[in-house]
């Protein structure tokens, strides 16, 4: 039976009412790699009077200041003013935000074993600072088992001690991290006008088409920006082996001091395979968790349906 999405429509009729791209990730799902597109087609995204507000001051001028910003001292005037810095941007009555931060940064997984457990109260604090806004909320989500071996390996990164992939497993709540119960926080925290979601192995083929309906239907060209490698690129097999190894011979707090030296050195690479914790066994269950959870998404949320012409596993 599909899981039906609460969706708000719209409550307001007023025509000039400001219109608002949410994209909340989530985290490694190309979010990087989308947000340098929408901030170096900017110039051509204003002529057709839509503004992007680059992910890097957006973050530090809201995003990281979420929880002392008061509603009724909030205007997007001043926003724009400290984003911006004197830069000349549009009329913000259409707009396009993009921080993955929005719902908690990456490490939370980790901290709470909750994933995503501060994203609908930080969403519904957004809801109030844009109460008359007309609101969509974007987001991909990735299949179970890629995704959890990358969150470890960017939760590693902030962390002072080194934690084995499998404590880390351990730590989670899995049901608390499935797309639907993920999804159903998140939309009842921003409650948006609408919602709409790709997965993350449809992107490559879809990211023109899903970069074009996040800019209000104005294409967002593809440029040599863009065409670089990822910004931070995991960590690889061998770099967690190795840290598993100086874990188990000098403890926890000496691996933990090498994790970025060590990672950053041995990153996910054409010489390096990427990081795969997971048997055949549990893979193929991840991947049919994740297929049933797709499945079972109101079709009505889906920006690029899912096209499986065969199954998500083979064998």
């Amino acid at each position: 039976m599909a899981i039906a999405m609460p969706r708000v429509g719209n409550r307001f009729d007023k025509v000039d009412r400001m219109k608002i791209n949410f994209h909340v990730g989530v985290h490694k799902t190309a979010t990087t790699y989308m947000q340098k597109r929408l901030e170096v087609a900017r110039p051509d995204l204003m002529k057709s009077g839509i503004d992007y507000m680059p992910r890097d001051p957006f973050r530090k001028a809201f995003t990281s200041r979420l929880k002392d910003i008061e509603p009724g001292d909030f205007r997007i005037g001043d926003l724009a003013a400290q984003v911006f810095e004197g830069v000349p941007h549009g009329p913000l009555d259409r707009l396009i935000l993009s921080d993955e931060n929005l719902i908690g940064n990456c490490a939370r997984i980790l901290a709470s074993g909750e994933p995503f457990d501060t994203g609908k109260g930080r969403l519904s604090r957004v809801r109030a600072l844009f109460p008359d806004a007309d609101i969509t909320l974007y987001c991909c989500i990735r299949s179970y088992d890629s995704f959890l071996a990358s969150a470890y390996c960017e939760t590693l990164r902030f962390r002072r001690k080194f934690l084995s992939f499998d404590a880390f497993v351990e730590h989670l709540r899995f049901e608390a991290l499935r797309w639907p119960s993920v999804l159903d926080r998140l939309i009842k925290g921003l409650r948006p006008d609408r919602t709409k979601i790709w997965r993350y192995e449809d992107f490559r083929e879809h990211s023109d088409r899903i970069l074009q309906d996040m800019a209000f239907g104005t294409p967002v060209p593809v440029v040599a920006k863009t065409q670089d490698k990822p910004e931070r690129e995991s960590f690889s097999q061998m770099a967690i082996d190795v840290l598993d190894l100086i874990d188990a011979q000098k403890g926890p707090d000496v691996a933990g001091l090498l994790i970025n030296v060590i990672g950053n050195k041995l990153l996910k690479s054409e010489g390096f395979d990427g990081f795969a914790p997971w048997s055949d066994e549990k893979r193929k269950s991840l991947g049919k968790a994740y297929e049933e959870d797709c499945a079972a998404l109101d079709s009505a949320l889906w920006l690029i349906p899912p096209k499986v012409e065969r199954p998500l596993l083979a064998g």
